[in-house]
């Protein structure tokens, strides 16, 4: 039975039962819904719904972030990650994209599509949010907390929703933990979502995914920093 269990009155010596519903925000009332199973809700296009891969479209504009028009009318081509996003000239500030990682992996099918965060401003851009630990959302994780840090397919009690963005714990699996193509790796430190100081460091190879190199930091080679 669904919660609460406790009765509320009777009726001719029988316990009244309860429905419990809810009404939830589509995209344009501020929450995710789209009316279109074609459509996902985009943020970075002022809370609209935007085409997949897959969906029509006239121009790029009407593509989630990320995506393009294609000949035919088409949304199509989410590229692997945030920074080939930028060199593409796709780019509509920080925020949601849609990239398709598979490209260049093996691990996931040509249609693996998956929302991530990209910073476009931080040291010249183009990088994809892959980890967020903010000590304020009352979630604790702590560097013994191995599901977390080198899981391939645990959130270790981190959530995996890309809106979240510095607000939250999270995480994205497949690009932390599996992605293999990286060759450089940014830190922002925030205060509740608030960015104050980051840095970035060069990666020894490009073969290896990020969860390697936080158990082998001595790969890692001093770039940019701001403090």
């Amino acid at each position: 039975d669904y919660k609460p269990t406790r009765s509320y009155g009777t009726a001719s010596g029988y316990t009244l039962g309860f429905a419990i519903y809810a009404r939830f925000a589509y995209c344009a009332q501020g929450g995710t819904a789209c009316t279109d199973p074609m459509k996902a809700c985009s943020t970075l296009a002022g809370q609209t719904c935007k085409s997949t891969p897959g969906g029509p479209c006239v121009t790029s504009y009407d593509c989630f972030p990320g995506l393009y028009c294609a000949f035919g009318g088409i949304c199509s081509a989410a590229l692997p990650s945030c920074g080939e996003i930028k060199l593409a000239g796709l780019t509509m500030g920080d925020g949601e994209y849609m990239v398709n990682p598979s490209i260049n992996s093996s691990l996931y099918s040509a249609s693996y599509y998956t929302i991530v965060g990209c910073d476009h401003t931080t040291d010249v851009g183009g990088w994809t949010q892959v980890l967020n630990l903010n000590p304020n959302d009352l979630n604790i994780l702590n560097y013994e907390n191995t599901d977390f840090w080198t899981s391939p397919t645990l959130l270790g009690g981190a959530q995996s929703i890309a809106a979240r963005g510095l607000l939250g714990d999270y995480k994205h699996v497949y690009m932390f933990a599996n992605y293999s193509v990286a060759n450089q790796m940014l830190v922002k430190i925030h205060q509740n979502g608030v960015p104050l100081y980051w840095r970035s460091w060069y990666l020894a190879t490009s073969d290896k995914p990020l969860r390697y190199f936080f158990a082998n930091p001595a790969q890692l080679t001093s770039s940019n920093f701001q403090v």
